[in-house]
C-alpha cells in the first residue's frame, strides 16, 4: 500500500503506491483531553489521520501507547482508544487530512 523511504538519522517517508484523484487538503486540527476509562468505540474515517499523544497513556487497537507518541493512521483503517481508568491526564492532538473536501 505504502512504500517507504528512510533518510538515516532524520525520517521516515511514506509514499503512497497509486497517487489520490485530488490533492490532500486539512480538514480538521483538534486537541482534546479524554476521561479516564474513555473508550472511543471503533471508528473507520475515510481520512487520513496524525494523532499526537502528548500526555498520558492509551491503547490503541490493543497496543499500550504512552507520552510521547504518533499514531499515523491511514483511510479506513480501523481505529479504538481506551484510557485506562487509572489514567487522569490523557491529552491528544490531531490533524486530518484527504481529498480537496
Amino acid at each position: 500500500m505504502y512504500k517507504i523511504v528512510y533518510e538515516p538519522g532524520y525520517a521516515n517517508i511514506f509514499y503512497p503506491e497509486s497517487q489520490p484523484k485530488e490533492p490532500l487538503a486539512v480538514t480538521e486540527i483538534g486537541h482534546a483531553h479524554q476521561p479516564a476509562g474513555f473508550d472511543s468505540g471503533d471508528i473507520r474515517r475515510d481520512i487520513f489521520v496524525i494523532q499526537y499523544i502528548c500526555s498520558g497513556e492509551c491503547t490503541f487497537n490493543g497496543i499500550d501507547v504512552k507520552a510521547p507518541s504518533i499514531i499515523f493512521i491511514t483511510p479506513n483503517a480501523p481505529a479504538r482508544y481506551n484510557v485506562p481508568s487509572s489514567c487522569n491526564s490523557f491529552s491528544t492532538y490531531w490533524i486530518k487530512f484527504g481529498g480537496a473536501r
